[in-house]
């Protein structure tokens, strides 16, 4: 039994690992630039910019990080 959750254990080891090494290498294009999205909701927070275009990338790149869309937030944001 002892060694049954030791395999379980070193097997859910190695997997976490895999997965968060590949996340770390960067699975997104950074190339690709973010355009804005239609119909992404009313999501709004005021932030210190005069351009009305930065205050909606801002907007949708919330929006999308409450949306688990985190590649995407991260273009919006940027």
């Amino acid at each position: 039994m002892r060694n049954r959750w030791a395999i379980c254990l070193l097997g859910s080891v190695i997997f976490c690992a895999g997965a968060a090494a590949q996340n770390m290498h960067g699975t997104t294009d950074e190339s690709k630039a973010a355009r804005l999205l239609e119909g992404m909701g009313s999501l709004h927070h005021p932030i210190s910019t005069s351009s009305p275009e930065a205050q909606r990338y801002f907007d949708q790149g919330l929006t999308l990080v409450y949306a688990f869309n985190h590649d995407e937030a991260v273009r919006s944001f940027r």
